[in-house]
């Protein structure tokens, strides 16, 4: 693949001059996808790009195109191209997101935050009694789209969330591993609780999939770092309906088959996995 080109449907997609290293961290909700972000931040150089996200449910991400005067003043000087950049969001590998991103940046490395199916979508059902879901359209009144959502017990809250969410988290984890695949860009799958108990170990792992000349060394801390935890009483899975549960199973087994690329497992001497590493 040319430097400066991002493959799309077959085509090149011209970046040059901007090819800055982009981390991508495409995130199903509710997988401590703020806490990763914050962790990956800690290890690359100061004055990063953001790009912010189109919409407030983080599907769609808003990366303009060069215009003419900006052109201008990177060419002369008066604005330098970024370094590097921090791609978080919820956001699928579409065709419109892809050639946004090829828009400004290159990407590096993928990384993906992944989470025990049941836990995640307990974890939705205590986010909507905050008010709205992750990618709740937000209609005013309305959870997830319903008027009655608060009249609905624990267990027809978690079948609802299930049948809603899982097609869209199986949709962004096999998306991007397959694409990521295709373009040869390491794509990496970090469960739940690296992200929330193993940070040090994490982090010096990936320090070495990050751009290279565009990562540092973590600052030694003793406090974790942790962003926007539930702070909302958590429902337990024990105390889901049982038939409801295997009905989610069943989908789930329906959703994700195992026809993705393999996944090779990354450990540390004598320690679990922690992060997984796919390859084409």
């Amino acid at each position: 693949m040319p430097t400066g080109s991002l493959a799309l449907a077959g085509e090149m997609v011209s970046v040059h001059p901007w090819t800055a290293p982009a981390v991508l961290i495409p995130a199903p909700p509710k997988t401590a996808s703020q806490t990763l972000t914050a962790l990956v931040e800690a290890l690359m150089p100061p004055g990063l790009d953001r790009p912010a996200m189109d919409g407030d449910v983080h599907q769609s991400l808003k990366i303009d195109a060069v215009r003419r005067l900006e052109r201008w003043r990177f060419h002369s000087g008066l604005k330098r191209p970024p370094k590097a950049a921090l791609v978080y969001g919820h956001y699928l590998p579409t065709r419109l997101n892809l050639k946004r991103i090829a828009r400004r940046y290159q990407p590096a490395v993928c990384c993906i935050p992944i989470r025990p199916l049941g836990q995640l979508v307990c974890s939705l059902i205590a986010h909507c009694d905050r008010g709205s879901g992750p990618i709740d359209p937000k209609l005013i009144n309305r959870i997830e789209g319903l008027s009655h959502f608060q009249d609905l017990n624990p267990s027809e809250r978690f079948e609802l969330l299930a049948v809603r969410y899982l097609p869209l988290i199986q949709n962004l984890i096999d998306g991007w591993i397959d694409r990521c695949a295709a373009l040869n860009i390491p794509c990496l799958v970090i469960p739940f609780t690296s992200i929330t108990t193993r940070q040090t170990e994490l982090q010096n792992a990936l320090i070495s999939e990050l751009p290279d000349g565009q990562k540092q060394q973590p600052k030694a801390t003793t406090a974790p770092i942790q962003r926007n935890p539930t702070t909302t009483t958590r429902t337990n899975l024990n105390s889901i309906d049982p038939a409801v549960r295997q009905r989610k199973r069943r989908l789930a087994e329906l959703l994700f088959q195992d026809d993705r690329p393999s996944i090779q497992c990354c450990t540390t001497t004598s320690s679990r996995t922690f992060l997984m590493k796919s390859r084409p």
